[in-house]
């Protein structure tokens, strides 16, 4: 019975995983925050942000990459 209950928990799981990474998927591209900045700018604007993030993170876009500091 136990196996049983292990064998659904994870297919449950795994279903619901599944699900939300679909839910992420914007054209059939995983888009990062760091892409979106035209989504939450606004609401940010003009407060004091904290960002933890890689020391080389950098913001793709049409005209090359920024460094996610800078943009």
């Amino acid at each position: 019975m136990m196996k049983r209950y292990r064998f659904f928990k994870i297919t449950f799981l795994l279903a619901v995983f599944t699900f939300l990474l679909r839910s992420f998927v914007v054209h059939g591209q995983i888009r990062p925050g760091a892409q979106q900045t035209e989504d939450y700018l606004k609401l940010i604007e003009g407060k004091k942000v904290g960002v933890v993030a890689h020391a080389a993170s950098q913001i793709y876009h049409s005209n090359g990459s920024t460094h996610l500091i800078d943009s």
